[in-house]
């Protein structure tokens, strides 16, 4: 037998067979006969990116076959095994780690014996297995046998849960998918302390497809009863996409409201939900459908429960079903909508009944042109059509709320009592031109008719009328661009753009009827809320809706309107860049309409419209928003002012993910609304505050008081720990808030919820909750 005997540390040697492989040690022996080398002390062997180091190395390079002791470590590009010995075939990187751990980004395995079958499957006997990057982990799963996959699952056997090393919690089997994709499995339970007691809920989630899932949630919502909780969503490639959701509640409380309406006394209805879908969809031949569905079991429950429904919170719910289609040529689209009254107005308007009496549109449509040159002039043109359905389930007319009738069977009074149902189409032709005199000004001078015929119910005669509308649009620029010693900010740019308009309706065409005579009647009596006309469209609005504070439209019968926009532009990054980042730091823009018609004998002179302002400010880190309005004319006192503002300031301090992994937010905002015009007079302060102490610990709190009433609004406060093991977190929110309770009392509620979560798959806080979270795409 020839072998060779190298000095140590003397030599490195390298051999390629399937790839190059380098190998070196203090002492080494190269048996050239049984193809077989050992390296003593310092041992290593490096291979397409992997690394071995140990005490001792043999390796048999007719087998490929690998065999290390003592302090044994195996670097690869995703992986780090450590271990007192190990077996490995050099080619395909499968073997034993004897008294081993492996470790990678998102977890840790260890074991008496592991075997490693692939590049990403371990099984080991005697094992452990946890994403915790403290020692000893924070929390461990033990296990007799283990069978880990990455990206894919961990099947144990005999798992005891242990928290620094102390033993918890037994199961005889137990399933980890190891993978950030969607996972099928039970979710953390979500736990909630409140006014009415312990709310309980353990979700589980489903992956039903690779474009689909859905969650669901069972448990018991404490002092009222049993609480299920559905959400299905799906994600195809596009804008197709869904979500819907359904909550149930056995509310032993609610039934106790019911007797102070007419006709409820003694009726029990405990069963309390909700249902919500949000849908879009692109159809073939370029439509586009979109779907909104809202629905409850009883007017109350979006106050209930605020979080379960997003629009419920405006006293009306509202369902919509939309489909357009949009072209070179034309813009079409075909709408229905439906409503659902959320305030009781009479007390057949019980919470769980619907109102009869409110207006639907089922349905709308309209077809717009593209403007196009007229017979190849410079004039250009376009058509709108339109048709509405305005219908309900009630009869065809309201009672005068100003002067009723006292007998509920006396024949309806045209002209006085509301018509709420009819089907009306528009017809809107168009003409304009663009001048550019000096090629300095921009006049755009326009015409249009709007014409609309009406068909209403019950042998009331049908309806034709309309208008002609006037306008020329005048408008310049000014800007002008600065240089600044900054490097940051290299330029600015300022620009001025004062705009005016002539508006003009110079006939109009209003027959007698008894529709325009309630439009006519309500004007007379003062009337702002609607209920006489269906919307705006059924009015010429040749004046100010009579200095309305809830209802208003520009003044279009003889006016001029007029405003103006101002920007400042910053440029910021460095005057070699290519593609640099603008900023719009200022941005004011107001305007206002001056009413002529006002200046004739016999009128008001009040000629002056709403004047509105809106200032948006930004550098940076922080930013201002502000809107304004004055209406002028409105009688005013120390109660009601004509002034409305709203005013919000933001402050970003640092708001970024660290390590990959942990939520990082120091910010700031305050809010402040002030309304005195309505009769619910407002002057709302809001502010909240999220500072993270560090990586781990991000504290927040918020808060709003009504400052007219003097009475406090939501108040709230969270803290999030976010363990640096980066296997778990644990956050605790806290809300003191306004509520109805039973019997239709005004108090105050707690809201205490914990929530403890854990990273299961060493990617994400949650495990397959976090995946579940994510956006689905196919």
């Amino acid at each position: 037998m020839f072998a060779a005997v190298l000095a140590a540390g003397a030599e490195v040697h390298a051999i390629v067979v399937n790839s190059p492989m380098h190998w070196s040690g203090d002492k080494t022996i190269w048996d050239r006969k049984a193809n077989v080398v050992q390296l003593f002390g310092h041992a290593s062997v490096h291979q397409s990116g992997d690394s071995l180091t140990a005490d001792y190395i043999s390796l048999d390079l007719n087998s490929r076959m690998m065999h290390a002791k003592g302090n044994c470590l195996y670097f690869s590009s995703d992986s780090v095994i450590q271990g007192e010995e190990m077996h490995f075939n050099v080619d395909n990187k499968t073997g034993v780690i004897v008294n081993g751990r492996v470790t990678n980004e998102s977890f840790t395995l260890t074991g008496e014996r592991i075997n490693k079958l692939s590049s990403s499957r371990y099984q080991t006997h005697r094992g452990s297995y946890t994403t915790c990057y403290d020692c000893p982990g924070s929390w461990k799963l033990g296990a007799t046998d283990v069978d880990l996959e990455i990206d894919g699952y961990a099947h144990m056997k005999g798992v005891t849960t242990k928290v620094k090393d102390a033993p918890l919690f037994w199961f005889p089997y137990l399933i980890i998918p190891i993978k950030t994709k969607r996972q099928t499995g039970f979710l953390f339970p979500k736990f909630e302390f409140n006014s009415y007691g312990f709310n309980y809920l353990q979700p589980f989630f489903w992956a039903t497809g690779r474009s689909t899932d859905m969650t669901m949630a069972l448990g018991h919502f404490g002092g009222r009863g049993t609480r299920f909780e559905w959400e299905g969503r799906y994600q195809l490639e596009g804008r197709g996409a869904a979500t819907a959701n359904f909550f149930f509640l056995n509310d032993a409380t609610f039934h106790q409201s019911f007797p102070t309406y007419k006709g409820m006394e003694g009726v029990d209805h405990r069963k309390r939900w909700a249902f919500s879908l949000y849908q879009q969809h692109d159809f073939p031949l370029g439509i586009e459908q979109k779907l909104k569905i809202n629905a409850v079991s009883d007017s109350f429950y979006p106050t209930s429960f605020p979080d379960d429904l997003k629009d419920g919170g405006e006293g009306v719910l509202k369902n919509d079903l939309i489909l357009s289609r949009n072209s070179p040529h034309v813009s079409a689209y075909v709408a229905g909508r439906y409503f659902r009254n959320l305030i009781p107005v009479n007390v057949y308007n019980t919470p769980a009944r619907y109102d009869p009496d409110i207006v639907q549109i089922l349905p709308t449509a309209a077809v717009t042109t593209t403007d196009k040159p007229l017979f190849g002039s410079l004039l250009g043109a376009g058509l709108t059509l339109g048709a509405t359905n305005f219908t309900r389930q009630g009869p065809t007319f309201d009672r005068d709320p100003i002067f009723p009738v006292g007998d509920n069977s006396a024949p309806f009074r045209r002209g006085r009592d509301p018509i709420r149902k009819a089907l009306r189409a528009s017809v809107v032709p168009s003409l304009y031109t663009t001048l550019r005199p000096f090629d300095v000004l921009s006049v755009v001078p326009s015409a249009e008719y709007r014409a609309f015929f009406y068909r209403f119910p019950d042998n009331i005669n049908s309806l034709a009328r309309g208008y002609m509308l006037f306008k020329t649009d005048l408008s310049f620029q000014l800007e002008r661009v600065y240089g600044t010693r900054s490097k940051d900010v290299p330029m600015l740019k300022h620009l001025f753009r004062p705009t005016v308009t002539y508006n003009l309706i110079p006939f109009f065409d209003q027959p007698k009827h008894p529709f325009l005579d309630q439009i006519k009647y309500a004007n007379d009596m003062g009337v702002e809320s609607g209920g006489y006309n269906f919307d705006s469209y059924d009015l010429v609005p040749l004046d100010d809706p009579i200095k309305s504070t809830t209802v208003y439209y520009m003044p279009l019968g003889h006016s001029l309107s007029y405003g103006f926009v101002t920007q400042l532009i910053r440029r910021r990054g460095n005057s070699n860049v290519l593609m640099p980042d603008y900023q719009r730091s200022v941005d004011l823009r107001a305007w206002q309409t001056f009413n002529l018609r006002e200046l004739r004998p016999g009128t008001r002179r009040q000629p002056f419209s709403k004047l509105y302002a809106r200032l948006g400010v930004g550098f940076d880190q922080w930013n201002f928003n502000s809107d304004y309005s004055y209406t002028p004319y409105v009688p005013a006192n120390d109660q009601h002012r004509r002034h409305t503002i709203s005013n919000s300031l933001t402050m970003i301090l640092e708001r970024t993910t660290n390590q990959g992994l942990f939520a990082f937010d120091r910010s700031f905002s305050v809010s402040h609304v002030y309304n005195t015009l309505i009769s619910g007079e407002t002057s709302d302060l809001n502010a909240s505050i999220t500072f993270s102490i560090s990586d781990y610990i991000m504290p927040s709190a918020y808060g709003s008081y009504q400052l007219i009433r003097k009475k406090r609004g939501d108040i709230g406060a969270a803290v999030v720990f976010q363990s640096p093991a980066r296997c778990w977190k644990f956050d605790i929110s806290y809300k003191y808030y306004p509520c109805i309770l039973p019997g239709n009392r005004e108090s105050y509620c707690h809201l205490v919820n914990p929530n403890f979560t854990m990273n299961l798959t060493g990617n994400s806080y949650g495990g397959v909750a976090g995946a579940s979270s994510q956006v689905i795409k196919k």
